[in-house]
């Protein structure tokens, strides 16, 4: 059954990729022209002290590749099919018994479908792609306790909201506090 997954997973991959490269091969060159990535120390920094900067600044280095052939369908491609994995992963550890194999398609296909938009960005896909591979892992931990201290360590490393910089937008610490009221937290 195991190979039969990575079977149908490196068939997914390469009908994506076939697709993509020979229908919308002059979109990646768009692409690719109107995002930049820099790579200088202040750029990065500046990048990652933004809600999902890391995930932009992932989808800012791939697509950068962009121009050359075959890469960016590759990426797309590879990118869509870590969607698919990290859906089947969540389905399977919901419902183990169940074959629906269009659960794990749908999510990839609705995305698909926003690439094909040239004002859609890559970081899209990227921070969906990471989110759901974090709920993949965490769901896999079948120890309750250690469940929790993997969420503290991810709180503690990655909260970085509890430290709001000043150059945060405002409507950023404004949601902050509305959710902390809503949850009764007084501060």
């Amino acid at each position: 059954m195991k190979y039969k997954l990575v079977a149908f997973w490196l068939i997914v991959f390469g009908a994506l990729f076939a697709f993509l490269q020979m229908c919308f091969e002059y979109h990646f060159y768009y692409i690719e022209q109107s995002q930049l990535f820099l790579f200088s120390e202040a750029y990065i920094r500046n990048k990652l002290l933004l809600p999902g900067g890391f995930s932009m600044l992932v989808a800012e280095f791939l697509v950068q590749f962009f121009i050359r052939p075959y890469v960016g369908a590759l990426v797309t491609a590879a990118l869509l099919t870590g969607v698919g994995v990290c859906t089947a992963g969540i389905v399977k550890r919901i419902a183990p018994v169940s074959g629906l194999f269009i659960l794990y398609v749908l999510p990839m296909l609705a995305l698909l479908f926003m690439h094909f938009d040239f004002n859609y960005r890559v970081q899209g896909t990227v921070c969906y792609l990471m989110m759901m591979a974090l709920l993949c892992g965490y769901m896999r931990i079948r120890n309750d306790l250690f469940r929790w201290q993997v969420v503290c360590w991810f709180r503690s490393c990655f909260g970085w909201q509890d430290r709001l910089p000043s150059c945060l937008p405002e409507w950023f610490a404004c949601s902050k506090g509305c959710v902390r009221r809503l949850n009764g937290i007084s501060r």
